[in-house]
């Protein structure tokens, strides 16, 4: 009879301690996702950060070329074309490039 009572009660403490470790493994992996989940919501919201201000430049960009379709700002848009990609300037007129020391 007393054999039974502590093998009864070793059951109990057996499956108290096998109940903590499991409980405790549940716990560390709710704690892992959680953790994981965290990160890719940051991920995330820094990449939506960069694609808004990525649309708020080619939102700009269009604005300025649709200005460029007005019969008025065709000269204006010539006149860019020609500084910026053909390093074109008037014939009266000098350019300096300002080189920052070091270079």
């Amino acid at each position: 009879m007393v054999k039974m009572m502590l093998s009864k009660q070793k059951s109990k403490k057996g499956d108290v301690v096998l109940s903590f470790f499991v409980f405790g493994f549940i716990m560390a992996i709710a704690f892992f996702l959680y953790i994981s989940n965290l990160t890719e919501h940051a991920n995330k919201i820094a990449e939506l950060e960069k694609i808004e201000s990525e649309l708020l430049a080619i939102e700009q960009a269009n604005e300025r070329l649709e200005r460029y379709t007005l019969e008025e700002n065709r000269a204006e848009y010539i006149e860019e074309i020609a500084r910026t990609r053909l390093n074109l300037a008037h014939p009266q007129e000098r350019i300096f490039h300002i080189v920052p020391a070091g270079e």
